[in-house]
């Protein structure tokens, strides 16, 4: 196993730590963690090789049988919504996009990123943990001063 950690804020995106591992089992070819807030939204980017791009992609929740598939977009370039859940799968990048709007505590747990494949898909797995507490936004950088007195 390695593993990667990171942190960065997106304007209007709440999607604040990352990190992934990456694991043994051929099937699954990463994991993920993302953290959000109760009101807030995350956006998840799941990638894919070259020879995918004309595939489906979808994103469902464990442990990922047909029933448990959230959102799913069988063309590339397309925007796909469905509820909280949408996805946009961008073919230039070999990536896409899942983003879960509203989050509540419930939506913590695992998911993945599927691939369509002959056989076996493809899965990136993705751990999303959900917190309280007071989400913030910033559209552009903000300079914060504190002053003491005394």
């Amino acid at each position: 196993l390695s593993r990667m950690v990171g942190a960065f804020l997106l304007p209007g995106s709440l999607l604040i730590l990352y990190g992934s591992t990456r694991t043994g089992n051929p099937n699954v070819t990463l994991i993920k963690e993302v953290r959000g807030y109760v009101g807030g939204k995350v956006n998840i980017d799941c990638p894919y090789p070259a020879d995918y791009i004309h595939v489906a992609k979808y994103w469902c929740q464990d442990p990922c049988k047909d029933a448990d598939v959230l959102v799913k977009s069988e063309k590339s370039d397309t925007y796909i919504s469905k509820g909280r859940f949408s996805l946009y799968d961008n073919s230039n990048g070999r990536s896409f996009r899942v983003t879960i709007k509203k989050l509540t505590l419930e939506d913590a747990g695992m998911y993945y990123c599927g691939v369509a494949k002959w056989g076996k898909d493809i899965y990136t797995e993705v751990h999303v943990n959900v917190s309280e507490g007071i989400a913030m936004s910033l559209s552009s950088p903000q300079v914060c001063y504190m002053a003491t007195v005394g």
